[in-house]
């Protein structure tokens, strides 16, 4: 299920850039929250979905303004969560079922360095030149 939406997301980004242009169809808008509450990110591996109804609708307000890729993005950086909360030099020891699972602090802390990849008035830009210049 992960690497299938992250191959979404890859395909999305390619035709349409970071920037959420298609150069076919013109501006895609960015998803709302309803919609990022709808399709939470996936957590990579064994972890499925880490999250419960709660978070995912209190991370949906958080990345207001993300893209999609932002929040594939953000769900692999949360990913390594619990990688770095191990002491770096005893990461090696530790097996694999020991380590915790993804939780929503993971999340939370991945707001801090992964951000909207496209900033507001730039998207008004866009949608401005797709009015006067875009597809009909």
């Amino acid at each position: 299920w992960y690497q299938r939406r992250v191959r979404e997301a890859v395909v999305s980004t390619q035709s349409t850039g970071s920037s959420g242009i298609n150069a076919e169809y013109g501006v895609r808008a960015l998803p709302d929250s309803k919609t990022r509450a709808q399709t939470p990110p996936e957590a990579p591996g064994r972890h499925g979905s880490p999250l419960n109804t709660e978070e995912i609708v209190s991370l949906a307000r958080k990345t207001d303004g993300y893209s999609a890729s932002d929040m594939t993005a953000l769900a692999q950086d949360a990913a390594f969560g619990p990688i770095r909360s191990i002491a770096p030099g005893k990461v090696k020891d530790i097996p694999a079922d020991k380590i915790r699972k993804i939780n929503y602090s993971d999340f939370v802390n991945s707001l801090q360095t992964i951000r909207p990849s496209v900033s507001q008035s730039s998207l008004a830009a866009y949608e401005d030149w797709n009015n006067m210049f875009g597809a009909k």
